[in-house]
């Protein structure tokens, strides 16, 4: 990747981030189907990122230990996978 398409990948990610959460365009109340929240136990911001997420959607999270934020490209992620089509599943889909 050039470093030109690497600064703008980088800025593209900010501004995402301002969107999302200086700018808090999120709007769960406009959400009405169910929300699953997972994350990995060892994510490195800690809990409360998912906690406050699965709080807005009316749902708690759920964490999975020994994984990091990027939970689906980490050994182990066949449980994540397993989770969510169980949870597809129980919601008949």
């Amino acid at each position: 990747m050039s470093s030109d398409a690497s600064l703008d990948s980088r800025k593209r990610v900010l501004e995402l981030n301002m969107d999302m959460g200086l700018l808090n365009l999120v709007r769960p109340r406009r959400v009405t189907t169910p929300m699953l929240v997972l994350e990995g136990a060892d994510a490195a911001w800690g809990r409360r990122p998912a906690r406050e997420t699965a709080r807005a959607y009316h749902t708690e999270p759920e964490y999975f230990p020994h994984m990091g934020h990027n939970m689906m490209l980490e050994p182990g992620w066949q449980a994540i996978a397993e989770r969510i089509d169980g949870w597809l599943a129980a919601q008949g889909l």
